[in-house]
């Protein structure tokens, strides 16, 4: 009985971490595509490009 019991807390433990891990998933604010030029869409490929282009850019103070 109290094996059940710790299983069913364990189990709810594991379930409410990954309801917050879900709610923690990290987004890209819009100010950051409109700085590169890219909508809403573009894939992660396209963002990260766009990222280091803008990184390495000597314009935007890069070394």
């Amino acid at each position: 009985m109290i094996s059940k019991l710790w299983l069913r807390l364990v189990m709810f433990v594991c379930a409410f971490a990954l309801a917050g891990a879900v709610q923690a998933i990290p987004s890209v604010p819009d100010a950051t595509y409109e700085a590169l030029g890219l909508d809403r869409g573009a894939s992660p490929k396209e963002l990260h490009e766009a990222l280091v282009k803008r990184y390495k850019d000597p314009e935007q103070g890069a070394g």
